[in-house]
């Protein structure tokens, strides 16, 4: 076992794709590990580091990301200290994992504290060395086998499905489903298209991705699961959104059990006219009680309810809610 000391190489330009060394990798990891629950969290990503501007080695393929299920799971830690320990063997330059690094920059450092955007609790971040990185894929999967073991070089499944998740050509299509930790350009398109600044559409479906997707689809009338699919592309590509209607005198209570009118504050509960699906609603609480007519309930909205609420015998608290809306409206 020994750890490689050799130059770490940062990333100069994206290539057209993933290296073979690192297919090969990932094939290795695939197989071995599929039992325990890995999956192939993707390879090429032509994009900057997290949080920086520098060319990320995913965009020039030699970076692969060994997906780990359930996140945080033992073997992932047991796989990434085998591989820093026998790094030099392997060809590895840097490997990331659970809020950890260690690079050939600081070979005898040990793990060091990781503190970029991505924990990496879910995948275990693993670059090659160039020399690695340009062996075919047979050559190197068949070669981590025999060093990290765990299955026989001979059984390593070679190519198929295993190593190609989230790569370019994977989600290239015009309608991929988009979900957590997807990487690639579509990833850029769902960006802009949920109103991503171009600044923040960086290919990377991160947590604020999923943040913003919700509080899209919501505005859209459609499922907030933070999952770009069929539904949420239709939309982002000129179909017309199903946005509720706008609640009509008689009707039940617009809003989903629990939530209710009211100015807005850090309750997920609140509907205060910031989407635009509320407004119609509140433009009709407004004109039942006698104020300004925006579609937004902020304090004078909110003063004239409760004056009417005393009025009908109601509990005064400027909310609208199921009962004060059936009193009101229904």
């Amino acid at each position: 076992m020994t750890i490689y000391t050799g130059p770490y190489k940062g990333a100069v330009r994206c290539t057209s794709g993933p290296q073979p060394g690192a297919w090969g990798a990932m094939d290795y990891y695939t197989s071995a590990y599929k039992s325990k629950g890995a999956v192939s969290d993707g390879i090429y990503n032509c994009r900057s580091v997290r949080g920086g501007k520098t060319t990320s080695i995913h965009g020039e393929g030699r970076a692969a990301d060994f997906g780990v299920r359930p996140y945080g799971a033992s073997y992932g830690t047991a796989l990434a200290n085998a591989i820093v320990a026998m790094s030099k063997e392997l060809g590895v330059q840097c490997v990331i994992w659970n809020r950890k690094i260690w690079s050939s920059a600081y070979p005898h450092s040990g793990w060091r504290a990781y503190h970029g955007v991505d924990p990496h609790t879910g995948h275990l971040h693993v670059e090659l060395t160039w020399s690695m990185a340009n062996k075919s894929r047979a050559t190197v999967a068949k070669h981590w086998a025999k060093v990290l073991g765990g299955i026989k070089p001979g059984d390593v499944k070679i190519g198929g499905s295993s190593g190609g998740g989230n790569t370019y050509k994977a989600i290239s299509g015009k309608t991929p489903l988009v979900k957590l930790y997807t990487k690639g350009e579509p990833v850029k398109r769902a960006q802009l298209g949920i109103g991503m600044s171009k600044a923040d559409a960086d290919g990377y479906w991160g947590p604020s991705s999923v943040a913003k997707a919700k509080k899209w689809q919501k505005a859209n009338g459609l499922a907030a699961d933070g999952m770009i699919g069929d539904k949420s592309w239709a939309v982002i590509n000129g179909g017309k959104s199903k946005k509720p209607a706008p609640a009509k005198k008689g009707s039940p209570f617009p809003l989903p059990k629990g939530h209710f009118y009211y100015t807005e504050d850090k309750r997920s509960t609140v509907h205060s006219g910031y989407w635009k699906s509320d407004r119609p609603a509140i433009r009709k609480i407004q004109k039942k009680v006698g104020t300004g007519v925006d579609g937004g309930y902020g304090s004078k909205t909110k003063a004239a309810v409760i004056k009417w609420q005393r009025k009908n015998g109601l509990k005064a608290d400027g909310a609208v809610g199921r009962v004060t809306w059936s009193k009101m409206l229904g």
